[in-house]
Order: C-alpha cells, then sequence, then structure tokens
C-alpha cells in the first residue's frame, strides 16, 4: 500500500523538524476499511481501486494530518480537512476508532520491520 513510505518518512521527518515543523499527508475522498492482512501482502485485494482506497484511509488514520504554512491551520493539528467541501469535516469512521488504529500502526511496523531484517 502506499502509505508505508509516508509513514517511513514521516517518522525520520518528525526526529528533524521538532514540535514547531509540520508534516502534510494528502489522502483522498475515495477511502474502504483497512485489512491489516492485505497491508502486509497475506491478502490479495480485487483490484486496484481497493488498493488506493485502503492506502488512503490508512494514511488518514495513522497520520492526523497537519496542514503546512498557513495560519489558518495553526491549530488543527490531528484534523481532517476535506478539499472538496473546502472545510474541516469528519473523517471516515475507522479514523477516529483509536483500536483500529493502532492495529494499522502495528502492521505498518511489521512490514517495516520485516523490510530491514
Amino acid at each position: 500500500m502506499n502509505t508505508i513510505a509516508p509513514y517511513l518518512l514521516t517518522q525520520r521527518l518528525l526526529l528533524l523538524i521538532g514540535t514547531s515543523g509540520r508534516v502534510i499527508n494528502l489522502s483522498s475522498a475515495a477511502q474502504s476499511p483497512v485489512n491489516p492482512n492485505a497491508l502486509n501482502g497475506r491478502v490479495r485485494l480485487s483490484n486496484d481501486f481497493e488498493a488506493y482506497a485502503q492506502s488512503k484511509l490508512a494514511l488518514t488514520m495513522w497520520s492526523h494530518v497537519r496542514a503546512a504554512f498557513s495560519d489558518e491551520f495553526a491549530t488543527a493539528s490531528g484534523l481532517y480537512f476535506d478539499n472538496g467541501k473546502g472545510q474541516f469535516a469528519s473523517p471516515h469512521p475507522d479514523a477516529l476508532d483509536q483500536k483500529k488504529s493502532d492495529v494499522i500502526v502495528d502492521a505498518i511496523e511489521a512490514v517495516l520491520a520485516q523490510k530491514s531484517a
């Protein structure tokens, strides 16, 4: 899924930018519940769109996106900005479920540990 590289990059950037820095991850309105077994390659998804939609929700689940440079977003850490609506909105319900988010982060960490071994 295309959430693993942004996750790893963000983890490394956070060490450099400190608490005043911002990392922005772009997601999509096309989001669907994430299958951790698909994330680690144990389950094959039926098509590319399904993989895309799962990866976009996974990105939202672990990043709680912060926008850069604008004072409008200075206090918006962790909020989901719906570009289509031009305002903050509720993300997919799974992105607000801490247990589901923890499962996704654990799955990403397992993939990264496997790749570095």
